[in-house]
């Protein structure tokens, strides 16, 4: 009996000192991401997260696109003021289907694998792709409007 004690306590000291280590190390790697730059932000990111949720490590965050009943979807982006507009006129929402592959360079976005843009990085500009022969269209904007205009449209769909 005294055998069984002894071997219960050693594993439960030998679990204390794993907790308390893991612990330990928890937040001293989170001090260190969190000390560390983070890395070049791609285009649409709206803000950098370190935190567990990520896992060990951090992540750019790449807000889903702001989207209408008529299956037009918009894309952000703040710090470059860049609006991208993808018109599908898919109004089927079962069956619609999001990619984004945003790099600090350039942007491939798409709906349901077939509606793909890819736009380099560049600034002041709104640009509208077209579902009917995927024509793509630029247009200057003036500088602050792209925040605007996702602050009123996010105001508008909360309604």
């Amino acid at each position: 009996m005294a055998t069984a004690f002894k071997w219960l306590t050693a594993i439960f000291i030998t679990i204390v000192i794993f907790v308390v280590l893991f612990t330990w190390y928890c937040i001293w790697y989170d001090e260190l991401l969190d000390s560390r730059p983070p890395p070049p932000r791609p285009m649409f990111a709206d803000h950098y997260r370190t935190d567990f949720e990520m896992g060990f490590g951090g992540a750019w965050h790449v807000p889903n696109p702001k989207s209408d009943r008529s299956g037009n979807f918009a894309w952000f982006d703040s710090e470059l003021n860049l609006i991208v507009i993808i018109v599908t006129l898919e109004s089927d929402w079962t069956a619609i289907s999001i990619t984004e592959v945003c790099t600090p360079d350039c942007a491939e976005l798409g709906i349901n694998s077939k509606h793909e843009v890819t736009i380099a990085r560049t600034e002041n500009k709104l640009i509208v792709a077209t579902l009917r022969g995927m024509s793509v269209h630029e247009f200057p904007i003036g500088p602050g409007t792209a925040k605007q205009l996702k602050d009123k449209i996010s105001d508008w769909l909360r309604r």
